[in-house]
């Protein structure tokens, strides 16, 4: 099981389960199970959760051949009510995001262009030419989409013209995740430990690292901890706290780590005042083991969050002010516990 994702009104819930799209409503508990396609990706619920889109590969002969496709389908029933050809040229993980208000949807590709597209019709909006995006984002108001790329970049393009608006190389071989503050004055993002061919076609090793850049101008603001990988960055909905998953050693095996600052940025960036780096120190940072798959249940009041632990049957509650681990707990699965939920 995989690509769980939440509604943003948490009423709903998607997962994968190999082909198929499962559904949950948290009010009622009824499921709805349906097909994705052939490699369906995580599928995204529409603001006003009437439809969910679906991500799909169909690959075909050797590697790199194939099609790229977006199913949208209707929440309540599972009906496919569209289907779009991404690309026929070969195959790229898709990751589609809807902005804010619904109105746009935009679909990023692993090895090909990211396209935007309007809700309401469905039709192409704009075609961004730069390839190999692993992770977008909407600003708050829908107006800027964020790109983090293959190739190190941070880019950001205007919505509504579909034209770049910054584009800068972030020090990092690869970007794997961009995220905004919620007041739009900050972009987070993460990348692994890599290498880039140079001028005469050295090889030049890049650290990975998580780090924050001045919205508005890219500019970098701070760099908040080197890291052999990092897959993900996230805001908390206040922006008062930033996250991230990293593993600081070059064995995976030694754990992931989640990553935790606490920010006193002001909420909002005064143009043309000077930007005041924010200070972000690491308050602290939980280990969670790397088998069973890393997955963490965070309380509704944001206090603690539950893991499971390497120990056969034993979940652990940490807090997120003083990063302390209480007693921990067990519960008799037989085996190794692999998802908390709360």
């Amino acid at each position: 099981v995989n690509g769980y994702r939440f509604s943003r009104d948490l009423s709903l819930i998607s997962w994968l389960n190999g082909k198929e799209v499962f559904i949950r409503n948290e009010a009622t508990g009824d499921t709805i199970q349906f097909q994705g396609g052939e490699n369906p990706t995580s599928a995204v619920f529409s603001p006003n959760n009437k439809v969910v889109v679906v991500g799909d590969t169909v690959i075909t002969g050797s590697e790199g051949q194939g099609s790229a496709w977006l199913r949208i389908l209707d929440v309540s029933t599972g009906r496919e009510l569209r289907k779009i050809n991404i690309t026929e040229s070969g195959y790229g993980a898709l990751r589609p995001v809807f902005s804010p208000d619904g109105t746009v949807l935009a679909v990023s590709n692993r090895n090909y262009e990211t396209k935007l597209f309007d809700t309401k019709s469905w039709d192409l909006l704009h075609t961004l030419p730069k390839r190999m995006t692993q992770e977008i984002s909407f600003n708050s108001d829908g107006t800027v989409l964020a790109a983090a790329y293959v190739d190190g970049s941070l880019g950001l393009w205007d919505v509504a013209t579909g034209k770049q608006k910054q584009m800068i190389k972030s020090g990092c071989a690869e970007l794997f995740s961009v995220a905004w503050n919620p007041t739009g004055d900050l972009l987070a993002t993460c990348g692994p430990t890599g290498s880039r061919s140079g001028p005469n076609h050295e090889r030049i090793s890049l650290p990975g690292k998580v780090a924050l850049w001045n919205a508005k101008t890219l500019e970098p603001v701070k760099e908040l901890m080197t890291v052999q990988w990092s897959g993900s960055v996230r805001f908390t909905t206040d922006g008062t706290r930033l996250l991230a998953t990293v593993t600081k050693r070059d064995a995976l095996d030694d754990g992931y780590w989640l990553a935790i600052w606490t920010t006193d940025a002001p909420q909002a960036i005064p143009a043309p005042a000077k930007i005041a780096a924010p200070k972000l120190p690491v308050t602290h940072r939980i280990q969670i083991p790397a088998n069973p798959a890393p997955t963490v249940a965070v309380l509704p009041d944001g206090t603690s969050l539950l893991t499971p632990l390497r120990r056969k049957d034993t979940i652990a509650r940490f807090d997120l002010t003083t990063g302390e681990q209480g007693a921990p707990f067990n519960d008799e699965h037989g085996w190794q516990i692999m998802k908390v939920v709360l």
